[in-house]
């Protein structure tokens, strides 16, 4: 019979082999600078306002967006705020493909914030502290690191002015995210594809390029190419499934625009799930790889 120490030693290097293989390391280290900002110098009763959680990598590094892709864990946030307060989700920006080794992810390598809309009480006291504690995931080319810290600020009771010191960067956070729009579109799954269809008020050049971001996870293969049909103000967009695509009856969708003169445009819209598609007749056909440059 194996001595213990023998089968602890076995055990120890069988859990060492396994980080080695997915590249993660358990214990948290902090490749990423971060701080909680706000909008406003002070805070007016029932009045809403921003803060950002703002997470900037190290070079060489990167965070995720909301679906990470093929990997990768979006940031999160837990609030301890004053009675009577309440925090939104996280805002998003647009994110970057994230090539790693034949995969795929969608995330972030520079500053990036992360608005919040706080909703305060009518009821608030002379000083306000707002703390959470932040966690994130940051990988480079080898390995992944996760992350996390403590964040707080206090802020007066007032009017809800501006901040002056934040205001660039909030609106610059703010023209990176895509415009909502209550476009019409629905999409088919099976374990073999997705076909989603969108029909916009406008037309669409042949010349530009799209890629659709799903903001849910594995609903598609993140690293396959997505052929694009050109209809008469209308997109069809057809990619292999993913592994969950089964789980969703809608999703958000994150649609990408770039014209041949290097506008990009970003459009969230709602997309329903359906048995089959509208038959309909296309024009140009062409496909874009998330590899492409």
């Amino acid at each position: 019979m194996k001595s213990f120490s023998l089968v602890a030693a076995q055990i120890l290097v069988t859990v060492m082999l396994l980080g080695v293989g997915f590249g993660l390391h358990a214990q948290p280290q902090n490749q990423v600078a971060y701080e909680l900002i706000s909008e406003v110098r002070s805070i007016a009763p029932d009045q809403a306002f921003d803060v950002a959680i703002k997470l900037d990598p190290k070079p060489g590094w990167h965070i995720y967006w909301i679906n990470p892709g093929d990997n990768g864990q979006a940031p999160r946030v837990s609030w301890e705020l004053p009675e009577g307060f309440t925090a939104g989700e996280f805002q998003y920006q647009v994110p970057h493909f994230v090539p790693f080794q034949g995969t795929m992810s969608y995330g972030y390598d520079d500053e990036t914030l992360f608005l919040v809309t706080i909703q305060p009480g009518s009821d608030i006291a002379e000083t306000n502290k707002l703390s959470g504690k932040v966690s994130w995931l940051a990988c480079d080319d080898s390995i992944c690191l996760p992350g996390n810290g403590n964040v707080s600020l206090n802020l007066p009771k007032g009017d809800g002015q501006l901040n002056s010191k934040w205001k660039s960067d909030f609106q610059s956070a703010r023209d990176a995210h895509p415009t909502t729009v209550d476009w019409s579109s629905s999409y088919t799954a099976t374990e073999e594809e997705i076909v989603l269809h969108v029909d916009l008020p406008f037309e669409v050049s042949v010349d530009s390029e799209i890629w659709v971001f799903p903001t849910v996870k594995k609903l598609i293969d993140h690293a396959q190419p997505q052929k694009i049909q050109f209809g008469d103000k209308s997109l069809r967009i057809q990619t292999p499934a993913g592994a969950r695509h089964h789980r969703y009856e809608e999703i958000t969708a994150v649609l990408r625009v770039k014209n041949n003169e290097g506008e990009t445009q970003h459009y969230e819209f709602q997309s329903a799930r359906v048995e089959q598609l509208t038959e309909q007749k296309f024009g140009t056909e062409k496909s874009r790889s998330p590899f492409d440059k």
